[in-house]
């Protein structure tokens, strides 16, 4: 789960609990916020990952510092 972004998990669970049957949803539903704090656990602070985008110009998704793991704690 390394450099995976935490709200891609939380996005992925949404979308698989829309279709599972209503059994299955409550699991899924616990299992994802607890997948997103892991996978957030897991990032060093200091990740910065960005991709090169129109013009040189950089697009940042993911940087990891004390305040981020705060917000990563309470939205997961």
């Amino acid at each position: 789960m390394n450099n995976l972004h935490p709200g891609l998990i939380l996005m992925a669970m949404g979308l698989i609990a829309a279709i599972v049957p209503k059994q299955l949803r409550k699991v899924v539903l616990v299992l994802g916020p607890m997948a997103a704090l892991a996978a957030m656990l897991s990032l060093p602070v200091g990740t910065d990952l960005s991709v090169d985008f129109i013009n040189n110009y950089k697009l940042g998704y993911l940087y990891v510092d004390k305040l981020a793991y705060l917000f990563g704690f309470v939205f997961s």
